[in-house]
């Protein structure tokens, strides 16, 4: 599966090992397990679930949205879900077989958040 950052400081912290020990020194280990099964996944969200490390998190409300979050232990990525031609992909928690892409917009862990912490 693919993955971008809609976030430039995101996307560098999550590219560097030093940098994400630093920023996640207690789970730097959950969030790189967590990025490398999505992108492994091949071609779609669908074989990342089928491995059981990673989960959906329910939408709280039933309004038609291409975000979708997902979790592995502390670690809770929010993102856009995208398939063909770059298209998004209305309620991926229903269709993972559609997503190939995520654009990645948050990373929690613990429930804090990622860009707080890499811009703080």
């Amino acid at each position: 599966m693919i993955l971008t950052f809609s976030d430039p400081a995101l996307a560098q912290a999550v590219g560097s090992p030093d940098l994400l020990s630093q920023t996640w020194p207690v789970a730097v280990g959950e969030v790189m397990l967590l990025l490398h099964v999505l992108r492994m996944a091949a071609p779609t969200l669908l074989n990342a679930l089928a491995t059981g490390l990673v989960r959906i998190i329910a939408p709280r409300t039933a309004e038609a949205s291409s975000r979708i979050m997902l979790s592995y232990k502390a670690v809770i990525l929010s993102a856009v879900a995208k398939g063909e031609n770059d298209a998004e992909v209305l309620s991926p928690h229903l269709v993972p077989d559609g997503v190939s892409r995520l654009e990645i917009a948050e990373l929690f862990v613990g429930g804090q958040p990622a860009l707080r912490k890499v811009a703080g």
